[in-house]
């Protein structure tokens, strides 16, 4: 096998650095996830979307549509110019207007569906939000006005009393997933964040170091060994690992720190399994960067944008929960999302069964394939950068 002692040397030869750089990202990561911590966790309420009404029918239908909204969302005055509404959009002051034209009211009693016009921040999850309360409260209007044949003052007071009532009710859902406790929800945002740490630190060390043995005499003088390639691409994997095991291990001190009795649970021992599984995949990583990327920027700027573009899409900074359909397709693609996920099936189980954990086990499984996907990738840029 190769000699451990000539890893240790180089290891040794940028150990500043690398204690600098890890030690930045840990403080980064204790500082998120302790003020999340403070503040409860990830939660979102209706309240912290504004929303402005912009009211020109001052009807009975206006008046009660927009109370029912301001009992959902914080209704806030803006402008009413075309200049002021797209101010307060683009300043987020709101992030959705509801126009409500001149004679809407007597649109409908004439038997007109007349339309009421808005103005949204694009994607924004308030505006959504908006659009989903918006649309039950009109819905819900047109189906009691379908009960009568013609419309008047005194019929839109009724229909609007029916509607006002029904909305406040709501609709009783049976929710089949368990329930997250406060306590998980931590551990799930403490161990999310670390993956970002993990990526980032790992996936530049490894580099660093693999990027050594890369060069081009230093591999061809390798190549001439008379211990094989598989061998020497094994010795090089496992003497990584050892600084992956370090980055690992301050993270998992740093979650022990802040979360406590918390970590020794069914549920910390499961995402300690995924948080070292992601690890694996960062030195993956940092291998196939390294034997990708000759340069020393080229390889500090592909590490820095796996590890951003990965926790960005793929639920380790945005909870799943927020993300679209369109947004988690794409993020299927990418060994961050399936680790997020596993966190978030792991946060609902209780017991360590085989029907409870099977969704977990598999989600394991595919992390240990990208891991075998992406050392794939390395050891095939390797060698042809060997042959070139």
């Amino acid at each position: 096998m190769m000699d451990f002692r000539m890893f240790l040397k180089i290891l040794k030869s940028k150990i500043v650095i690398i204690i600098v750089y890890v030690g930045i990202f840990t403080i980064m990561m204790a500082a998120s996830i302790n003020d999340d911590n403070k503040k409860g966790g990830i939660s979102y309420s209706a309240y912290d979307f504004n929303i402005a009404v912009i009211d020109y029918d001052n009807s009975a239908f206006s008046r009660a549509i927009t109370s029912y909204i301001e009992k959902n969302m914080s209704l806030t005055d803006i402008i009413r110019t075309e200049e002021g509404m797209e101010d307060a959009l683009f300043e987020r002051i709101v992030e959705y207007i509801l126009i409500i034209p001149e004679h809407y009211q007597e649109d409908l009693m004439a038997g007109k569906t007349p339309v009421m016009e808005s103005k949204k921040v694009p994607d924004a999850y308030g505006a959504k939000f908006a659009e989903t309360i918006i649309s039950q409260y009109v819905n819900t209007f047109y189906v009691y006005q379908k009960q009568f044949e013609s419309m008047d003052e005194h019929t839109i007071r009724t229909i609007l009393e029916r509607t006002d009532q029904s909305v406040e009710k709501g609709t009783d859902v049976t929710v089949k997933t368990q329930s997250i406790s406060s306590e998980k929800k931590h551990m799930i945002v403490s161990f999310n964040f670390a993956a970002y740490t993990i990526l980032a630190c790992v996936i530049w060390v490894v580099g660093e170091i693999f990027s050594i043995y890369f060069e081009k005499n230093i591999s061809r003088r390798m190549s001439v060994s008379p211990i094989s390639p598989l061998k020497q691409n094994a010795a090089l994997i496992v003497y990584s690992s050892v600084t992956m095991l370090i980055v690992w291990g301050i993270s998992m001190a740093v979650n022990l720190a802040l979360l406590g009795k918390s970590l020794w649970s069914l549920s910390g021992l499961l995402m300690t399994v995924n948080m070292f599984l992601i690890s694996l995949i960062a030195l993956a990583c940092g291998f196939a960067v390294a034997a990708i990327f000759r340069s020393k920027n080229a390889r500090n700027a592909a590490a820095n944008v796996i590890a951003l573009a990965f926790s960005f899409i793929s639920g380790i900074f945005v909870p799943l929960s927020m993300l679209s359909s369109e947004v988690k397709s794409v993020a299927a693609f990418t060994p961050t999302y399936w680790y997020a996920l596993a966190n978030e099936k792991i946060g609902e189980i209780n017991e360590l069964s085989l029907h409870q954990c099977k969704d977990i086990y598999q989600i394991f499984g595919i992390e240990l394939l990208f891991f075998v996907m992406v050392i794939s990738v390395g050891l095939v840029s390797k060698r042809q950068g060997q042959k070139d």
